[in-house]
Formats: structure tokens, C-alpha cells, sequence
């Protein structure tokens, strides 16, 4: 390719990069993985899953999981599940989880 070639806007949809791509709870409520790091988004850190397999997933930033995971579980394995929507004592729909942490054996 010519040097003068290498810059020219060629891009099609194809070639797209979408953002972060969140688990959707209501199609697969539970995750099982070991929690491999942080990500940090417009809201604040949400937790990236390792499924074991190359694949890592985006956890999103939900309310009713924030402060749930620290630094210091970075190689723990988690379990999320997903509990339905509930509402707060301020009246405001949130999704609940169950989330559990353990030492890998």
C-alpha cells in the first residue's frame, strides 16, 4: 500500500468497535468466574468476570453491586446472581443480586 493511501477514511460498519458490551442479567441471571479486575466507566469501577474460557466479561456498574467487590478479591472466585427488580425505600426500581466470594482451592 502507498504511503499516501495508508490515512484514507475506507472505514465501513463492519469495521466498528462497540463499547463495553455488559451482561444482561435477564437473559443469564447467574455468573460463575473469578474476578479478574476493574474497568472503570462513566459511573464508577464495575467488575470485569473471567469465564474460565479466554472470555471476560463486563459486569455493569449496577447500584446494589457497588462497594460489593475490592482490589483485594482480584483472583477470587465470585457468583453472580441475579435476585429480580426491588424497590428502594426511596420508591426507585433497582436490580438485586445475591453475590458470594471464595479463595480458589
Amino acid at each position: 500500500m502507498e504511503e499516501n493511501n495508508k490515512l484514507i477514511d475506507d472505514f465501513t460498519e463492519d469495521d466498528k468497535v462497540e463499547g463495553n458490551q455488559f451482561h444482561d442479567f435477564k437473559i443469564q441471571p447467574v455468573v460463575i468466574g473469578v474476578l479478574y479486575g476493574f474497568d472503570e466507566g462513566k459511573h464508577g469501577k464495575h467488575p470485569l468476570i473471567s469465564l474460565g474460557n479466554d472470555e471476560v466479561i463486563a459486569i455493569g456498574d449496577y447500584t446494589a453491586l457497588k462497594d460489593r467487590f475490592g482490589t483485594e478479591d482480584i483472583g477470587k472466585k465470585v457468583k453472580i446472581v441475579f435476585k429480580g427488580e426491588e424497590k428502594s425505600k426511596t420508591g426507585r426500581m433497582y436490580m438485586a443480586f445475591d453475590v458470594y466470594l471464595k479463595e480458589i482451592k
